[in-house]
């Protein structure tokens, strides 16, 4: 199944601090740098509903999310262990980077 963008899914403009909650800790990764484990493509729904939540929380609506978790990868790479849906939900909207927190003990 190909993702195709929907037009309510490009609506995500690259501003973390309307989506996510500022951790202490936390750091900005490139998108070419993550490795899901679970690809967009495989959980549509899925990458649907993180950027519905995204958009909520942009507006107000819900409160704003906890970074992606991730764990060090060798080559500058990152697991991604919590937050593929979101991870597919801001490549669908363009995005260059997203932040992150590392797993506890990473």
């Amino acid at each position: 199944m190909t993702m195709g963008k929907r037009a309510s899914e490009t609506c995500l403009r690259e501003d973390f601090a309307l989506y996510f909650e500022p951790l202490e800790g936390s750091i900005e990764i490139p998108l070419r740098a993550l490795v899901p484990t679970k690809s967009p493509e495989a959980q549509p729904e899925a990458v649907a509903t993180a950027a519905e939540r995204m958009r909520a929380a942009a507006a107000g609506d819900v409160a704003r999310r906890r970074p992606i978790t991730v764990r060090p990868l060798p080559g500058d790479q990152y697991l991604i262990l919590d937050g593929n849906a979101t991870y597919g939900a801001v490549i669908r909207a363009g995005w260059s980077s997203i932040p992150a927190t590392l797993e506890p003990g990473g």
